[in-house]
This record gives structure tokens, C-alpha cells and sequence, in this order.
């Protein structure tokens, strides 16, 4: 009953909605248990701080050497494209060497010159 005439007495004040509500909210809510205040050893920053250093700086390692092979990659095909257009322009010589010195076209030339072939003066030298 006590209870009673001390709930009236707080409806009866002008704040007593406000109370009233802050008991319910507070009531309801869990407390959370404290934490306590873990000292981490200097030894243990300076493990992780190096560690962060470490993984940062392959992490840039990796990178630049993907760059770099990706530049060597690129010279690898600028030279095997070079060396391709070399070769195909070598055959290309290859082939007009062979239809300037073929019988055929220096006969050609020898009759236009006036010139003919006597098979008679020529000697076949080996060792």
C-alpha cells in the first residue's frame, strides 16, 4: 500500500510520466558487463606494425612486378613481331636472288647483250 501512496504522490508531481517512463526504459535494457582495460605489450605493437609494413610493402613489390612483366611482355612481342617481318622480307629477297640468277633469265639477258652460252669453254672444277 505504501507503493501505492508513493505512485500518487509522483502522478500527483508534474514529472512523474517522465520517471515513470525512465523506470520502464531502464528496466528493460541489459546491462553490459565492463571491459576490462587490456595493457598490449610494446612487443606486440611492434610485431604488428611490422607485420602491417611487411604485407604493405609486398603488396607494392606485387604490383610493380606485374608492371614490369607486363612491360617485358610487350617487348617480347614488339621483337617477335620484328623478327617475323625481318623474315618474311629475307624470303621475299630469298626468292627475287633465285629469279635473277635462274638459266633462263641470263640467257635472256646474254642474247639481249649479243652474249651466248658456249658449253664447250666451260670446266667444271672440284676437289
Amino acid at each position: 500500500m505504501a507503493q501505492n501512496g508513493l505512485a500518487r504522490k509522483e502522478y500527483s508531481n508534474g514529472n512523474a510520466y517522465e520517471t515513470y517512463r525512465r523506470n520502464q526504459i531502464n528496466s528493460h535494457q541489459p546491462t553490459a558487463p565492463q571491459k576490462e582495460h587490456r595493457f598490449t605489450p610494446k612487443l606486440e605493437v611492434t610485431v604488428l606494425v611490422v607485420g602491417c609494413a611487411v604485407v604493405f610493402l609486398m603488396a607494392i613489390a606485387l604490383v610493380w612486378t606485374r608492371i614490369s612483366l607486363s612491360g617485358a611482355q610487350q617487348t617480347l612481342q614488339d621483337t617477335a613481331t620484328r623478327s617475323t617481318r625481318i623474315h618474311n622480307t629475307n624470303t621475299g629477297l630469298k626468292q627475287q636472288i633465285d629469279e635473277l640468277q635462274s638459266s633462263s633469265r641470263l640467257d635472256k639477258v646474254a642474247k639481249g647483250s649479243g652474249l651466248k652460252l658456249s658449253n664447250d669453254q666451260i670446266r667444271n672444277i672440284t676437289k
